[in-house]
Parts: structure tokens; C-alpha cells; sequence
């Protein structure tokens, strides 16, 4: 450990505000469920740990005025907000596909509260969101967050971040990958849906005096339950493939700063 006197203070309040970010916006760590206090302690845990590794490198004078030190923060702080944003937003995309899923099928009114994200959601999104996340922890991804966050120091130095086009446009190829993935996850059950209200406007065309609003309904959500149900396997292969395109576009995320 290195001696108090001896530290870089300036180098290790920017080592403690990369981890804090990073995990802040982190899946797991970033769950709005654990107390901020206790964020803070394990950021100043993991802090101690990684800041006796990389202080030689460290590119942060002992002393600083109060502009460069903010412009320093700032870097940092935007690191762990791209980090944490790149992570979230492959978990949200499965949670908002199945609510959106649901809503098609027929569950509008049944929302309940998503413990991860604190919001309100029905319960076909609450369903994969959690299926999500325990396959996550399977893979050991909460492992993969923090080999990452100390990684992250030797890819790119503490005081020499800096956000560039490749970065940009990454994250932008990032974002419309993971949306075509939703459109191939709710492809199956939204043709399904489609066939089935085509087939009650020709139903309701030929016999006028069926009431298929009474007879819809029932109907979609038969079709929706079973066709969940039918693309279930497959969805076990999609989220692992969000999951492992995940650890390798952070990583390269981290590269491109």
C-alpha cells in the first residue's frame, strides 16, 4: 500500500470517480436497488485496490487548479456515463421489447414495478428483463464488469480520455445493432398478431354480426401466450449473443477513448 503522503491525491479522486461512474450506470452495480452510501464504499474499496497498480502510470500532476481538475472529473465522470449507457441499453432493449410484446398481445393494464430500472412495466418485459439479468449473472457477467473497470485503466490512462469520432460512431452502430435485435426478437410473435387481425377483419367482413371485439381479444392473447412460448428457446440464444457482443464492444469502447 502506498503511504498516504506519498499518494497523488488528485490521481486517486479521479481513479475513485472513473469506478464510482463506471458502476453507477453498471448493470448489477448500477441497480437502483443498492443504497448510493454503499456504492460509494465499494468504488472506494475497489479505489484502494487498483490505485497502488496504476499509480506509476498515472498521468496527473500533484498539484492542480481547480479548472483542470474539474475538466479532469468531467473526462472521467463521461467515461463511466459511456460505459454504464452502452451496458444498460442492451438490458433495457429486451425489457422495453417485451413490454412492448405485451401491450401487442393484450396486457396493457397488468404493468408491474421493475425492481431494476424502478419503473413501471408490464409484466411480459418484467419477464425477460429478469430472464435477462439471471442469465447475466450465469455468465458471469458481473465478473466481467469489474475485470473491465481495472482494465480499463491500463487501455486508457487516468487524465487521457478523450471522446473521438470512432468513439461516437461506434456507440451509434452500437445502438442500431442492438435494435435489430429487437425487431428479430419480436418478429415471430408480431406476424403472428398481424395474421391473427387480418384474419378477424376478413372474419368480420364475411359475418357482420359477430362481435369480434368480445372475440379479439381473447384470441391475441391465446396467440401471443402461445407464441412466447413457441420462440422461448430462441430466446436464450439472442440474449447470449447480446450479452458476449456486449463484453466485446466495451472493451472496444474503451480502446476508442
Amino acid at each position: 500500500m502506498i503511504p498516504v503522503f506519498s499518494m497523488n491525491i488528485f490521481g486517486a479522486l479521479l481513479v475513485f470517480i472513473r469506478i464510482f461512474s463506471m458502476l453507477l450506470f453498471a448493470p448489477i452495480f448500477g441497480n437502483d436497488a443498492i443504497p448510493i452510501r454503499l456504492q460509494v464504499i465499494i468504488s472506494i474499496l475497489f479505489t484502494m485496490v487498483i490505485y497502488p497498480i496504476v499509480s506509476e502510470t498515472l498521468r496527473v500532476p500533484f498539484s492542480l487548479d481547480l479548472l483542470m481538475l474539474a475538466l479532469l472529473v468531467g473526462k472521467e465522470a463521461m467515461l463511466g456515463i459511456i460505459f454504464g449507457f452502452a451496458a444498460t441499453i442492451v438490458m433495457s432493449i429486451m425489457r422495453y421489447t417485451g413490454d412492448f410484446l405485451g401491450r401487442l398481445i393484450g396486457f396493457h393494464e397488468g404493468n408491474i414495478v421493475d425492481p431494476f430500472f424502478q419503473d413501471d412495466v408490464g409484466f411480459v418485459g418484467h419477464f425477460y428483463s429478469i430472464l435477462f439479468m439471471l442469465l447475466f449473472l450465469s455468465l458471469n457477467g458481473h465478473h466481467f464488469i469489474i475485470q473491465i473497470i481495472a482494465k480499463s485503466f491500463s487501455i486508457a490512462a487516468v487524465g487521457d480520455v478523450t471522446i473521438t469520432g470512432p468513439l461516437v460512431q461506434k456507440i451509434s452502430s452500437m445502438i442500431g445493432d442492438i435494435f435489430l435485435f429487437g425487431i428479430k426478437f419480436s418478429a415471430p410473435i408480431l406476424a403472428f398478431i398481424i395474421i391473427t387481425t387480418v384474419a378477424f377483419g376478413i372474419l368480420g367482413k364475411a359475418i357482420p354480426e359477430m362481435n369480434l371485439l368480445i372475440m379479439m381479444l381473447p384470441a391475441k392473447i391465446l396467440i401471443g401466450l402461445v407464441g412466447i412460448i413457441v420462440i422461448f428457446p430462441f430466446v436464450f440464444v439472442i440474449m447470449k449473443q447480446l450479452i458476449t457482443g456486449l463484453y466485446r464492444d466495451l472493451e472496444l469502447i474503451l480502446h476508442l477513448v
